[in-house]
């Protein structure tokens, strides 16, 4: 296994493509934890914040997807599906040398990492799934009862752009943004980090759009129908489930998936929405070190 000292880039290659990967840290005393960032099309750079959890003797891998921030941006007529980002995850766990590996999934990436975690990829020492899902079709319902229980100067503006087909315009967009304050991130301002995200994210649709469709509170797409509740109980790793408890992601969406996997644990981050990781650092770093050491002391009493 390559060891990748502080801060090290390197490049994945697949289907023809570059993926940027990046490395902090020293050594590799512990697995090292990549981190799957959300969207598609938020770029890794909001999840930087996580580059601490380096001080505790583990290195942090962290990737720009298909589409944004460092690697290839393809043109028109690239066929945007989760097999295509499930290939890059592959190639960038080879290309790192990542042979085991903690492997936590924000939002879309936590989607990723069941995925990848469910076709039975190796070395997978355990998943965090922070403010994940496991069924579109549960979490457009969840959204949508959401979106009523929200004042009627926000709702309204909503139900007309959808009945308009306008989802994707400006005016809409603005509307989106009162949703997403309340359940996305309820930090004022929102960290640096994250508005660059959200920004190139909206700059550069096209992969969200096609799985997701134009809406960002209405999830539609080529993943329209994606559900793997069923499948959840064949995953046998430690699992740790992260929520905030005004997120968009819902408790209940959580609560499936810790229900139905077997080795999971549960943490709800009381005054976060969708980035606990933003919005409480120093516990989420916390809780995370917790669980990882837990892991770590369970494979040495394997060993």
């Amino acid at each position: 296994m390559p060891e990748l000292n502080p801060a090290k880039e390197g490049i994945a290659y697949f289907r023809g493509f570059k993926s940027r990967f990046r490395v902090v840290g020293h050594g590799r005393t512990h697995p090292p934890l990549l981190c799957i960032h959300g969207g598609p099309g938020y770029g890794f750079d909001y999840l930087k914040p996580l580059e601490e959890m380096m001080s505790t003797g583990r290195q942090v891998v962290f990737y720009d997807q298909l589409g944004c921030g460092g690697s290839d941006r393809p043109g028109d007529g690239v066929d945007w599906s989760m097999d295509l980002f499930l290939d890059e995850l592959e190639a960038v766990r080879a290309a790192a040398g990542l042979e085991h590996v903690h492997l936590l999934g924000h939002g879309w990436g936590g989607m990723l990492a069941l995925e990848h975690a469910l076709r039975g990829a190796p070395g997978i020492e355990s998943l965090i799934l922070s403010s994940a899902v496991a069924s579109v079709p549960h979490w457009r319902a969840e959204l949508a009862q959401l979106l009523e229980a929200l004042p009627e100067e926000i709702r309204a503006p909503l139900r007309k752009h959808a009945a308009e087909g306008t989802t994707a315009s400006l005016a809409c967009c603005c509307t989106v943004d009162a949703v997403l304050r309340r359940h996305f991130c309820r930090m004022t301002p929102w960290p640096d980090c994250l508005e660059r995200s959200h920004a190139y994210a909206r700059a550069h649709p096209e992969a969200r759009r096609a799985l997701f469709g134009p809406s960002e509170v209405e999830p539609a797409g080529r993943l329209a129908e994606w559900d793997i509740t069923a499948r959840l109980g064949e995953i046998s790793c430690p699992t740790q489930v992260v929520s905030g408890r005004h997120d968009f992601v819902t408790p209940p969406m959580a609560a499936t998936i810790y229900r139905d996997v077997p080795a999971s644990e549960w943490v709800v981050f009381e005054h976060s929405a969708h980035v606990p990781h933003l919005e409480e650092a120093q516990r989420y770093l916390e809780v995370l070190d917790g669980f990882l050491g837990k892991v770590e002391s369970a494979m040495e009493r394997r060993a």
